[in-house]
């Protein structure tokens, strides 16, 4: 009788404990959720909320999917098996996949296509949405704005690294440097803007912005101008390539194309001056001259296609 009185007493016991343990990891689930959304809403401020993640709680349940009122861990260990199922493991893949695509040189053909691919499949991962109205340069999937920015990849490339670090220090996993430097290299820059005009590119479903008139007719000069690089080496010549990369590695530079002002200003000082004191350079090189020409006769189509909208808008 004895023995059953104490083996009662023993599981009251026991059941108080576990009733204790299991409130003390609810409420452990509850803080850990908490601190997470906090980490989130923090990175939205720094990003001056221009982005929202959409849906903290499936991106949290994606990163740790074990964790519920009755179990909750902090860290994910790639080669465990909540690694395995964890969300987080195939955003590390992602975030290294998209470091080797940015640092792959020389640029290899559609690689530009694949690093933009590769930021909208993390952004998409991470439920991040992108709040401002679209400008010249964003890249669009129907209607959706994906928040990657031609002009601004490196922009663009730090809501997701410093998003997937922030993530990968809150589950106790080492955080990937920062590789945007890759960026700078202006072969690569140069190259996606080539690439968004090809046929390649809008045969798949994205679509850069450039709404601007003769922004799209500028692009193809640069183009132009700058397959003539090995046959011209001259301070002019230099002069309107350097102008040429400061405008297309900036938003805001092109945005400012939008006031014809500053577009055909960009034409005629720093373009088409620069270019006159090439042709000059050139005289009595007939073949490089006859090259120079063709390039005139595209910069003035761009300046023809900006005009014509100009005049059309003052006229309506």
């Amino acid at each position: 009788m004895q023995e059953t009185q104490r083996q009662e007493a023993q599981d009251k016991h026991d059941n108080v404990i576990f009733r204790q343990l299991e409130a003390q990891t609810f409420e452990q689930y509850l803080k850990h959720r908490e601190v997470f959304f906090d980490r989130l809403e923090s990175l939205e401020a720094t990003f001056n909320n221009t982005v929202r993640f959409t849906n903290k709680d499936a991106l949290y349940q994606s990163i740790f999917p074990q964790n519920c009122p009755t179990n909750c861990s902090y860290n994910i260990d790639f080669s465990s098996d909540q690694g395995k199922v964890s969300g987080l493991t195939e955003l590390h893949e992602h975030l290294l996949e998209l470091r080797g695509l940015l640092r792959s040189r020389p640029p290899q053909d559609g690689q530009g296509y694949l690093i933009i691919n590769m930021m909208w499949r993390i952004r998409q991962q991470l439920h991040i949405a992108y709040l401002p109205d679209a400008v010249d340069g964003d890249i669009m999937l129907g209607s959706t704005n994906l928040g990657i920015n031609l002009y601004a990849l490196k922009e663009s490339l730090e809501v997701i690294v410093l998003t997937v670090n922030s993530i990968l220090f809150y589950s106790g996993n080492k955080e990937v440097e920062p590789f945007d430097g890759a960026l700078k290299d202006l072969v690569l820059r140069r190259t996606m803007i080539a690439e968004t005009l090809g046929w390649r590119f809008s045969q798949n479903s994205y679509r850069v912005r450039k709404n601007v008139p003769g922004l799209v007719e500028l692009e193809r000069f640069y183009g132009e101008i700058l397959r003539l690089r090995p046959s011209f080496r001259s301070a002019s010549f230099e002069k309107i390539c350097t102008s040429l990369d400061q405008l297309f590695g900036s938003k805001d530079e092109v945005g400012k194309l939008s006031e014809y002002s500053f577009f055909n200003s960009v034409i005629k000082g720093s373009i088409r001056a620069p270019m006159n004191e090439l042709f000059s350079e050139l005289e009595g090189e007939e073949e490089q001259q006859r090259l120079l020409q063709v390039c005139f006769q595209s910069l003035d189509r761009v300046w023809s296609v900006a005009y014509r909208a100009h005049e059309a808008k003052k006229q309506g």
